[in-house]
């Protein structure tokens, strides 16, 4: 893959021929084998957010049992926390909305005219 941005890339067919791809059209399986290359066609690094130990990307079957082995390592440490994939979703997800909110109650003090232009400030 080369190029890669927010909505896809450049992805090699072979003999000098690359097609554009969007993220949105690829599975998981395939976004996970992505390597990004320069411009000279050398491989520079996995393209997956998350890597395991070894550097490899991350299969999504396996977040549970890094949650589990996390919450091992904090029991062990006399800490009570229990986490899951789920609940870190749902914190990331209050959190934000909570950021949301404050930023429209601050926008209406501030007296915006239109508030519904919110989401193209952010």
């Amino acid at each position: 893959m080369r190029s890669p941005d927010r909505r896809g890339g450049q992805l090699w067919q072979g003999e000098d021929c690359w097609a554009t791809v969007r993220w949105a059209d690829l599975g998981p399986d395939e976004r996970a084998r992505l390597m990004e290359v320069d411009c000279a066609g050398k491989m520079v690094g996995p393209l997956a957010l998350w890597l395991s130990e070894r550097g490899a990307p991350m299969a999504a079957r396996s977040w549970e049992s890094v949650f589990e082995r996390a919450g091992l390592r904090c029991r062990g440490l006399g800490l009570d926390i229990e986490a899951s994939p789920h609940t870190l979703r749902h914190t990331f997800a209050v959190h934000l909305l909570t950021q949301l909110v404050r930023q429209q109650i601050s926008a209406m003090h501030a007296g915006a005219n239109d508030l519904r232009l919110g989401a193209y400030r952010r």
